[in-house]
C-alpha cells in the first residue's frame, strides 16, 4: 500500500485547487498565516512539502519541518527565504516566475497615471466640496504620461513587459538600466541602455524593478533623487528595502520630485504613523501588485505543479536551487 506524503498549504485557496493537492497527499490546509498555531506546527513537523507565501522561512522554521523536502514558493521573489540554508539541508525551493508580469505593469501604470494626474488628490477635492468652479486653477493640473521618457531599473520579465506596454501603448521613449546589457530587449522592444545615473537624471517616470539583495538594498537614496528632474515621477512595485524611505520622504517633501506611487514599504503592512500617509503627492497601495484572482490562481497552480513534480521525483518546473537535484543524481 502506498504510503501518502504530507503536505501543509499556508495560503488560501479554492477547492479546487486544494483537490489537485490532496488527490495525491494528506493536506493539512493553514489558509491565515496571521494566526499560525499549534497545530500548524504540528503538522509542520512531519510534512514533506509547504506551500505558500510570504511567511519567514529560515533556519528556526526549518529546524521545526523535520521531514520537508520541498518548499513551493507562491511568488515571484523569494527574498523572506534562506535560500543558503535550504540548499544545505538538500530541500528544494521553487517558485513563480512569469505569471503576474501583466498584472503588475497593470498596477504600475494605474500609479503612474495616479500620480502624474493627481487623481486621489483631485477626488478628495470633489468630495470635498471644493470644486467650486468649472475651470479649475492651474495649480491643481497634472503631467502628461503619453510621449514621455521611461526609465526601468532591472530589466527582467516585469521590465519587459512594462517597456512593450509603455512603448506601445502610451508612445514612451524607454531607456533601461540593468547590471548586465540586454541587446535581444534593445532589438525586440527598441529601448536604450543608459548608465544609471543617467538615466535617473533623463527619466520622467522611474519605475524600479530589481530583487532585494546585499547590492540593491537602499539603492535609491539621497544620491539617486539627486539626480532625478523635480517633475519626476517615482514608481516601486519591486521590494520596499531597495529604497530609502527616509530620503524618499524628503525628496518628496521638498519637491525634489514631483510624486511617487508606491506599493511596497520597508515595513509591510504600513504603520499608521508613517510620514508618507500625510503626503499628497504619494500614491500608497497595500502591496496588491500582482493581486488579481485571475493572476493568484495562476500562480497557485503554478505552485502546486512544482511541489507535486518534486515530491513525486521529477525536476520542478521552477526550481531555484538546482544543486539540490544535483546532489541527489
Amino acid at each position: 500500500m502506498k504510503v501518502l506524503k504530507k503536505v501543509v498549504v499556508y495560503q488560501e485557496m479554492s477547492e479546487t485547487l486544494l483537490k489537485q493537492l490532496s488527490d495525491q497527499f494528506i493536506v493539512s490546509y493553514h489558509p491565515d498565516i496571521t494566526k499560525l498555531s499549534d497545530s500548524f506546527y504540528d503538522d509542520l513537523r512531519t510534512a514533506d512539502g509547504i506551500i505558500g507565501s510570504k511567511l519567514i522561512i529560515n533556519k528556526p522554521f526549518i529546524q521545526k519541518a523535520l521531514n520537508i523536502k520541498i518548499v513551493s514558493s507562491i511568488s515571484a521573489g523569494y527574498d523572506n527565504i534562506d535560500v543558503d540554508y535550504l540548499t544545505s539541508k538538500n530541500i528544494m525551493l521553487t517558485n513563480t516566475p512569469g505569471v503576474l508580469a501583466d498584472s503588475v505593469v497593470d498596477t504600475i501604470f494605474a500609479l503612474m497615471l495616479a500620480a502624474a494626474r493627481r487623481v486621489p488628490e483631485l477626488d478628495n477635492f470633489v468630495k470635498e466640496g471644493e470644486w467650486k468652479h468649472q475651470r479649475i486653477s492651474s495649480n491643481l493640473y497634472g503631467l502628461d504620461v503619453h510621449h514621455k521618457v521611461l526609465g526601468i531599473v532591472g530589466m527582467g520579465g516585469i521590465g519587459k513587459t512594462l517597456a512593450r506596454r509603455a512603448k506601445y501603448g502610451f508612445d514612451m521613449n524607454v531607456i533601461y538600466y540593468n547590471r548586465k546589457q540586454d541587446k535581444d530587449a534593445e532589438r525586440k522592444l527598441g529601448v536604450t541602455y543608459m548608465p544609471y545615473n543617467e538615466l535617473l537624471s533623463r527619466a520622467d517616470y522611474i519605475v524600479v524593478l530589481v530583487p532585494l539583495t546585499n547590492d540593491t538594498y537602499k539603492m535609491i537614496g539621497e544620491e539617486a533623487f539627486f539626480y532625478m528632474k523635480s517633475s519626476a515621477i517615482f514608481i516601486n512595485c519591486s521590494r520596499g528595502d531597495v529604497v530609502d524611505e527616509e530620503e524618499l520622504i524628503k525628496a518628496l517633501t521638498s519637491r525634489k520630485i514631483f510624486a511617487a506611487g508606491l506599493d511596497v514599504y520597508s515595513k509591510e503592512p504600513l504603520p499608521s504613523d508613517s510620514r508618507l500617509l500625510k503626503l499628497s503627492n504619494v500614491i500608497t497601495l497595500p502591496h496588491v501588485g500582482s493581486s488579481t484572482q485571475e493572476t493568484k490562481d495562476k500562480m497557485i497552480g503554478l505552485a502546486i505543479e512544482n511541489l507535486i513534480d518534486g515530491l513525486n521525483g521529477k525536476l520542478p518546473k521552477n526550481l531555484i536551487n538546482a544543486e539540490v537535484v544535483d546532489r541527489k543524481l
